[in-house]
This record gives C-alpha cells, sequence and structure tokens, in this order.
C-alpha cells in the first residue's frame, strides 16, 4: 500500500503501478502561534482598499501570473508577496512590494496585515499551498487558490473559492474586487475555512491518529 499527502498524487500512483492500492493520508499542522490574529484581526474595514498577501517558496507558486494579477489591480489594492523564490528579474508594479518572513513573530504579522490570502499555483499532484492554507485558516484569514493539486480535500469549503486552471489574470482580478467591496464575504469565508480545520482534523495529533489508524490496517 502506498500513502501520500494529496488524493490526486494517490490516484496518480495508482496509476502508474498499475492500480496499486494508494491512499491519501491528510497531514495536519500545529498552527497554535497564528491563533488569536482572528478573523477581525488586521482586516481593513476600509472597504476602498484590501490588503492582499502572497505567501509561499515552493517552486509551484506562480509568482510570474501573481504578479501580472498585481499589475491589473488597482490603486485600492495594497499587495505584499513573501517568498524567497521570486525571480529577481521580474518587475514589481507600483503597489506590490516583495517581504521576507524571518521568524514565526513575523509570519504571524503578515497575517496579520492581510485581508485576504492568495495561493497562485501551478499544475501540481501534491497539494502545493496546503500549509499555507492551514495557517491561514489559523489566522482567520480568507485564500483565493488556483484549483490544482487537491487542497480541497483538506478544505472542501474553498472549492468555491479556488479558480481553475489554466490562470486567468481577469478572474482573479475580478475575484478579488469582490472581496474588497465585501468584507462579511471575507469573514465568511474565513470561518469557513476554520470550520475545516476543526471537521477534518488538520492538527498534529489529527495527523498522528490518521497514521496510527493507517498502521493498523497495513498491520490486520
Amino acid at each position: 500500500m502506498n500513502s501520500t499527502e494529496s488524493p490526486v498524487n494517490a490516484a496518480l500512483i495508482s496509476e502508474i503501478t498499475g492500480g496499486q492500492k494508494a491512499v491519501s493520508l491528510l497531514y495536519g499542522l500545529d498552527a497554535s502561534d497564528l491563533k488569536g490574529v482572528g478573523p477581525e484581526g488586521g482586516s481593513s474595514t476600509d472597504t476602498k482598499r484590501l490588503k492582499v498577501l502572497g505567501i509561499g517558496n515552493d517552486r509551484h507558486r506562480d509568482w510570474g501570473f501573481f504578479l501580472r494579477v498585481a499589475e491589473g489591480l488597482s490603486a485600492e489594492f495594497d499587495v505584499r508577496i513573501a517568498t524567497r523564490s521570486l525571480d529577481q528579474n521580474l518587475a514589481l508594479p507600483a503597489n506590490c512590494a516583495v517581504v521576507q518572513a524571518r521568524s514565526g513573530e513575523e509570519l504571524a504579522e503578515l497575517y496579520s496585515w492581510a485581508d485576504i490570502v492568495c495561493l497562485p499555483l501551478r499544475a501540481n499532484f501534491h497539494a502545493s499551498g496546503v500549509t499555507v492554507a492551514m495557517e491561514a485558516a489559523a489566522a482567520g484569514k480568507p485564500v483565493l487558490a488556483t484549483r490544482t493539486g487537491g487542497i480541497d480535500a483538506y478544505f472542501p469549503s474553498l472549492s468555491g473559492h479556488m479558480l481553475s486552471a489554466p490562470n486567468s489574470e481577469i478572474d482573479w482580478i475580478e475575484r478579488l474586487g469582490k472581496y474588497r467591496l465585501s468584507q462579511e464575504e471575507r469573514l465568511r469565508v474565513a470561518r469557513a475555512l476554520q470550520n475545516d480545520v476543526e471537521a477534518n482534523e488538520l492538527t498534529l495529533d489529527g495527523y498522528a491518529r490518521r497514521l496510527l489508524a493507517l498502521s493498523q490496517e497495513i498491520r490486520a
């Protein structure tokens, strides 16, 4: 039996191994340092501006695409990208800044600042971006993501807030525009993500229980 952390990857493994069983084991993390930010924490009450955070370092972040989105946004948006993987040759729009989170405290400050967290993703099989989605949920922030990799297996409520690949700058710009005008919608999505964390036990303890159950199944 093979195990992986994404149902998309599990299906791929089963296919390339000639039908061998592969299970998707949702992992979890301890994001207690980010709790207390809360859905309202740091969120703008001024519908004229929206604070947009893109975050992550893996190779499946599509920062070139995200910069094109930022360029298409109006002056009512402040965009920050927290990453070490951005191509230094890419030009930054005037409303965009690249920042670093060198500690847990700085990471919490970034999430506190943001009104919404964005995951612009390249096609992948391993739920790229799910750690950030868990962190955002813990911090009480809504997420907008590319539909790829199986993140929605962890966060079923995110399904309606994912934009299908190939990425469309216009779709993202329009969706962010809607979020800018509705703090109520942002709070609703943030709370739905927190409910997913609880329902799917996306914690270290929950992950340990799933690992134990799988081990017992293999030994049986």
